[in-house]
C-alpha cells in the first residue's frame, strides 16, 4: 500500500473512509450507515455523535490488516452531506439531534418569506431562491419551535464541517457549503449581511468562509486518541459531497455535464461565472474549483429511495444487496410493464420544488408482483 490521502464522505445514509493513493487510486475503502430520525412527517434529524462514531468504526476497519495505514496517510480530506447542521454550546457540545437537508418542516418558513416579500429579496441578494432544504429557513424553524435550544447556541456548524472541528478543533467553512444556507452571496463568496439581517439571524453563529482547497488544521492529540489517525496529519478544507463528487468525474471546466447519484441525484454543469434562473428552477452554488461555480437540478430521495424499499421490505439485508438489486432489474423488460414509481418520499425539488409531493407507486396490474 503507497501513500496517499485519507477521503472522508460523510453521506446521508452513511460515511465512508478511502485511501486514495497520490496518483489518484483507491486503495482501500470501508464503510458505515446511521439511521435518519423520521418520527413525524417532514422530521429528518440524525444524532452527530453517529458520524464520529462512524468515522472511528471506519478507520478501525482500514487498519484492522494493516497497523501501519495511517502513517501513510499525508493529508485528510472530506465531502459531506450538504445543509445539515449541528448547534453547539458554549462548550461546543451539540444540542440535540441535526436537522438534516431532507427535512420538510421549515415549509412554513418559507412561505411566510414568500408572503411577505423577504424570499425575494434573498434572491436579489444570494442569487439563490430559499427552499426547505436550505439551512437557514431551518435554523429559523429551531429559534420558532425550538427557543431552548436555540438559546443555547453559540455556533451553527455544517455537518462536514462539525467533523473537521471534531479533528481539529479549528470552526471553517467552504463556498460549496456556504452557498446551501440562503444567506449566502455567490458572487463575492460572502456571507451577505443584509440577507442575515433579513431574516435576523446573527452572522456570529456561522463559521469563516475560506477556499476549498486550503488545509484548515491538523488532527489534535484528542482526535488522533479516539480516532486511531496520526496527530498532527493536515486536515483539508473540503466542500459539499455533490461538488467534490462531480470534480472526481471530471467536471473541471465549461462545457461539461456530470450525473451523481447519491442519497440524492444531481445533474451539474460548471460554469465560470455565476448564473441566475429568474424562473427559479434549477440552482447555482460556488463551486470548490476557484474561480468556477456550479448550476445544478436535484432529485431529492433518489439512491435513499432504493435504501428505504431495502428497510421496509428487505430489512434483514445490508448495503450489499444493492448489487442484487440491480441484477434483478436486469431482467425486467425496459418500462416496467407500466408500472412507475415517482421518487417524492421527502418532497421534491427540481424543477418544481413542492415540499408536500409524495412517493407513489402507479400503474400496478395483477401481473406485477
Amino acid at each position: 500500500m503507497r501513500q496517499g490521502v485519507l477521503s472522508i464522505d460523510l453521506g446521508t445514509m452513511g460515511v465512508k473512509l478511502s485511501l486514495v493513493s497520490l496518483e489518484g487510486e483507491i486503495q482501500k475503502s470501508a464503510y458505515t450507515e446511521y439511521p435518519i430520525i423520521s418520527e413525524s412527517p417532514g422530521q429528518a434529524e440524525q444524532d452527530s455523535a453517529l458520524w464520529w462514531e462512524g468515522i472511528i468504526d471506519c478507520v478501525k476497519k482500514l487498519t484492522d490488516s494493516d497497523n501501519n495505514l495511517p502513517h501513510l496517510i499525508k493529508a485528510i480530506s472530506i465531502c459531506g452531506q450538504m445543509h445539515t447542521h449541528v448547534y453547539l454550546d458554549s462548550e461546543d457540545r451539540p444540542i440535540g439531534p441535526s436537522i438534516t437537508w431532507l427535512d420538510q418542516r421549515s415549509s412554513e418558513i418559507i412561505e411566510e418569506w414568500q408572503s411577505d416579500g423577504r424570499a425575494a429579496r434573498l434572491f436579489d441578494l444570494t442569487w439563490n431562491f430559499p427552499t426547505t432544504t436550505y439551512a437557514a429557513p431551518q435554523i429559523c424553524w429551531v429559534k420558532k419551535h425550538r427557543p431552548g435550544v436555540f438559546s443555547r447556541t453559540k455556533s451553527i456548524l455544517i455537518a462536514k464541517d462539525y467533523i473537521k472541528f471534531l479533528l481539529t478543533g479549528n470552526k471553517v467553512t467552504d463556498p460549496s457549503d456556504a452557498s446551501g444556507t440562503a444567506v449566502f452571496d455567490i458572487r463575492t463568496n460572502q456571507w451577505s449581511r443584509e440577507a442575515l439581517e433579513l431574516i435576523d439571524l446573527d452572522g456570529d453563529l456561522l463559521p469563516e468562509v475560506i477556499p476549498s482547497a486550503r488545509i484548515i488544521g491538523h488532527v489534535t492529540e484528542k482526535a488522533a486518541r479516539e480516532t486511531g489517525l496520526i496527530q498532527g496529519t493536515p486536515v483539508v478544507n473540503g466542500g459539499s459531497d455533490h461538488s467534490v463528487a462531480e470534480l472526481g468525474s471530471g467536471l473541471l471546466g465549461e462545457g461539461e455535464v456530470s450525473c451523481i447519484v447519491g442519497t440524492a441525484g444531481v445533474v451539474a454543469a460548471c460554469t465560470s461565472k455565476p448564473v441566475i434562473d429568474p424562473k427559479k428552477r434549477i440552482m447555482c452554488w460556488s463551486y470548490p474549483l476557484e474561480g468556477y461555480w456550479d448550476i445544478l437540478g436535484i432529485t431529492q430521495t433518489a439512491a435513499s429511495s432504493l435504501t428505504w424499499f431495502r428497510n421496509t421490505f428487505d430489512k434483514e439485508r445490508n448495503s450489499e444487496v444493492f448489487d442484487e438489486y440491480s441484477s434483478l432489474a436486469k431482467g425486467v423488460s425496459l418500462g416496467s410493464e407500466g408500472l412507475v414509481f415517482l421518487p417524492y418520499l421527502m418532497g421534491e425539488r427540481t424543477p418544481l420544488w413542492d415540499s408536500k409531493a409524495r412517493g407513489v407507486f402507479f400503474g400496478l396490474t395483477m401481473k406485477h408482483s
